[in-house]
């Protein structure tokens, strides 16, 4: 009997290629793909592409899935016979941007340590649940700007400095979000524990399982350093999210050392993961795919984290390695140049036995984005890797890539479309943009 394999994603958010590199977990793996790269330098739209196989801005406008969207990953799946796992430890991730619908057989997302993120999250929803007030805020911006440019700049300016003034509060006060408190942090053992629950809760095959491991996102300090000296660390945590041009020398290597720690940590659980998995699911019928969302930035050129202006090395190459029976059905090559949104085709091709295709990513390797100093996101700015692959470009105003670009996204756009229009089975629509090269 040919059976359908079950898919576990694991989501590492934060690792850095460089560190992964030096993992024990990359000599467990059968295969590790060199020259990965992430289409955003954030979590917000980084993962929408991965798990709807779109790119950022070109059918999600921000970073919440819409409601019945049809080519996101696990309604595709369920289709298929799927039983769903899903369990995430960012906010980002979770209920509040469209990630819990569908049938999901198990869905944990912590929200219960999120407090604070979830207050942010809803205020930022209520206020967008008025499209009303929002057109009227609009109509105001582009009268101010044609009318009076001198106080729509002033106001631009107020705002900044209105964020900058709450930035510097929050590193005195108890500000207790997912960025900043090791409270509101989902460790790894939460997420292992979860998911050992969710496998002997489930017995129907095969799986899709998505783990969101947040122990390499901000606050840095694995629990086995104890609370008394990780609360030590609290505040130059909250100065690194919302003040790090306050950072100390001092505080910058403090920072680098934790996020070490943190990836030894995040090391051990990820071995417990696939041992886990491997006894619980079987390795012959099973595809494990570890990830990371984007890298981090500590300290590179003065930056820190991962903040959305930013396309460089060390946020946007990640790792991608992948391991299981499956495997052997598909040739891969190690060094093939490739998007992260390569994995949600790969699964579907895996799970449908259909041979898919992706844009050529020797030319244009993933759409980037720009947030500017007024906090205004400028798409469309592309991630460029030359045929060298020793240096990447920003082609911010290049008419020719641009146009190219442009003509493909009105292209899989009339494709969708078209699907929509006909009532297409989700389940059978595969883009076809070009040769998959690898």
């Amino acid at each position: 009997m040919n059976l359908k394999p079950n898919v576990v994603i694991l989501l590492t958010d934060c690792l850095r290629w460089d560190y992964f590199n030096n993992m024990k977990i990359k000599k467990e793996v059968d295969l590790v793909l060199e020259n990965a790269y992430s289409p955003a330098p954030s979590t917000f739209f980084a993962v929408p592409s991965l798990i709807t196989g779109t790119f950022p801005f070109e059918v999600i406008n921000d970073s919440i899935i819409p409601r019945e969207f049809p080519f996101y990953l696990p309604r595709i799946l369920e289709d298929f016979g799927y039983n769903n796992i899903f369990i995430t430890g960012n906010i980002v991730t979770s209920r509040y941007f469209g990630y819990k619908q569908g049938e999901i057989k198990f869905y944990e997302d912590f929200i219960y340590k999120k407090e604070q993120d979830v207050k942010i999250v809803e205020h930022i929803l209520n206020t967008r649940s008025k499209p009303k007030v929002e057109k009227l805020r609009d109509k105001l911006k582009e009268f101010l700007k044609s009318k009076a440019p001198a106080v729509a700049t002033f106001l631009k300016k107020g705002v900044r400095a209105y964020r900058d003034l709450r930035r510097t509060i929050n590193l005195f006060g108890e500000f207790n979000d997912q960025n900043s408190s090791y409270q509101a942090k989902v460790r790894g053992e939460e997420i292992i524990a979860s998911f050992e629950d969710a496998l002997n809760e489930i017995s129907k095959r095969p799986v899709f399982a998505f783990l969101h491991l947040m122990d390499t996102h901000s606050p840095y300090g694995p629990p086995d350093l104890g609370n008394k000296t990780l609360a030590k660390y609290e505040k130059t945590m909250r100065k690194l999210n919302y003040a790090p041009s306050k950072l100390t020398e001092a505080e910058k290597k403090i920072i680098k050392e934790l996020y070490t720690k943190e990836v030894h940590y995040l090391d051990k659980n990820l071995k417990k993961l696939l041992n886990l998995i491997w006894n619980k699911l079987g390795y012959d019928n099973t595809l494990v795919v570890i990830l990371s969302d984007h890298g981090e930035l500590l300290g590179e050129n003065g930056l820190f984290t991962h903040p959305g202006f930013v396309l460089a090395q060390e946020l946007l190459h990640i790792p991608i390695a992948l391991s299981g029976g499956p495997l052997k059905k598909i040739i891969l090559r190690r060094n093939a140049l490739l998007s992260s949104i390569f994995v949600y085709y790969f699964i579907l091709n895996l799970v449908t036995n259909r041979q898919t295709s992706l844009l050529d990513m020797q030319e244009i390797l993933s759409v980037g984005y720009k947030r500017d100093k007024l906090y205004e996101y400028h798409p469309f700015n592309l991630f460029y890797k030359t045929n060298s692959k020793e240096a990447i470009y920003i082609l911010e105003h290049s008419p020719e890539i641009y146009s190219k670009f442009n003509a493909l996204l009105q292209r899989r756009r009339r494709r969708i479309l078209t699907a929509k229009i006909r009532k297409i089975e989700k389940k059978f629509w595969l883009p076809d943009i070009g040769p998959l090269h690898l």
